[in-house]
C-alpha cells in the first residue's frame, strides 16, 4: 500500500492474494495486537475491509511519502469510512522528528491532492490535529486526549501571540503546528509528570 512499485512486487511474489493487506492477513500477522499499517497510499477495497475488520490504524507520514515520491494517502477517504488515522514522522524517509510539524504537512499535501483530484476533499486542521493526538494515541491505550481516565501527556506552548492581536487557544495551536518549534514548548508532561527535554528523550529511548 506504500507505492505502486511495491504493490506490483507483492502481487508478483504472492499472486494468490489480491493485496498487501491480504498477504498480512493470510500469513497470520493480524489479530495479535494493535494492527498498524504505515502509509496506506493505494488501499484497495479488500484492504479497506481488512482495516475495518481488525480496527487497524493507518499511519500517515506526509514528509516521508513526499520525500520518496510514493504518493499521498487518501486520508479524508479513509477517515470518511470511519477508520482511524495517526500521524507519523517515519524518520527513515522523513526529515523531522516532530509529529506536530506533520499536522501542517498533512494539510498541505491534501490540498495538492484536492487540486489534482477534483473529487478529493482536503483535510482541515481539526482532522489533522486529531490524527496527531487521539488517532495515534489509540495504539497506546488511554493517551492522546485530555479527558477523565486518560494519562496526562501534554505540551505547554508559548510565544505564539502577536503584539496587538489576540489569538484564540486553537489559533495558537494551529500556528504552532505551522511555524513553531521546540523553543515554543515551555513545559512537557508525560503521564502527569513534568519533564525537561532531556528527560523526555531518555524516556522515549526506554520504550
Amino acid at each position: 500500500m506504500e507505492s505502486e512499485a511495491e504493490a506490483a512486487w507483492s502481487a508478483e511474489l504472492f499472486p494468490q492474494y489480491g493485496s498487501d493487506g491480504r498477504i498480512y492477513e493470510e500469513c497470520g500477522l493480524l489479530g495479535n495486537g494493535p494492527a498498524i499499517f504505515a502509509h496506506v497510499i493505494f488501499p484497495t477495497e479488500e484492504e479497506y475491509r481488512i482495516l475495518k475488520k481488525y480496527d487497524a490504524i493507518s499511519v500517515h507520514c506526509p514528509d516521508s511519502t513526499s520525500n520518496v515520491t510514493a504518493g499521498i494517502m487518501p486520508a479524508s477517504v479513509i477517515s470518511g469510512r470511519g477508520l482511524t488515522i495517526a500521524l507519523g514522522t517515519d524518520v527513515g524517509g522523513g526529515h523531522l522528528m516532530s509529529v506536530y510539524s506533520q499536522v501542517s504537512r498533512a494539510i498541505f499535501i491534501s490540498k495538492l491532492k484536492e487540486h489534482y483530484e477534483k473529487d478529493y476533499k482536503r483535510l482541515l486542521f481539526p482532522n489533522a490535529f486529531w490524527m496527531a493526538t487521539a488517532g495515534g494515541g489509540k495504539a497506546f491505550g488511554n493517551v492522546g486526549k485530555i479527558e477523565p481516565g486518560y494519562k496526562f501527556n501534554a505540551l505547554v506552548i508559548s510565544g505564539m501571540q502577536d503584539l496587538g492581536y489576540t489569538l484564540s487557544a486553537r489559533q495558537c495551536i494551529e500556528r504552532f503546528c505551522y511555524v513553531g518549534d521546540d523553543r515554543n514548548i515551555s513545559r512537557r508532561f508525560i503521564d502527569g509528570e513534568e519533564l525537561n527535554a532531556d528527560e523526555v528523550f531518555a524516556r522515549l529511548m526506554d520504550l
